[in-house]
């Protein structure tokens, strides 16, 4: 996309995420949109998405990453 330097002050951007994403996430699942507008019209729609991967936690990993911060060795 291309803009002229007089035009860069009146853009806009607005991101809009999935709000129903949860963990597990893989690198590359489209998480939003990015909406990139000039004076209120739309330029460009640009996905989001996550760079990496994101494994769901269960209460036990989280505890055992609790106890194991706690405890030396």
């Amino acid at each position: 996309m291309l803009i002229t330097k007089s035009d860069a002050g009146r853009l806009t951007t607005e991101l809009t995420l999935d709000e129903t994403a949860e963990a597990p996430v893989a690198a590359g699942d489209v998480l939003g949109t990015l909406t990139v507008s000039l004076d209120g019209q739309v330029l460009q729609e640009l996905p989001v998405t996550a760079a990496d991967s994101v494994e769901r936690k269960t209460f036990g990993t989280i505890f055992r990453e609790m106890v194991g911060e706690l405890l030396p060795g």
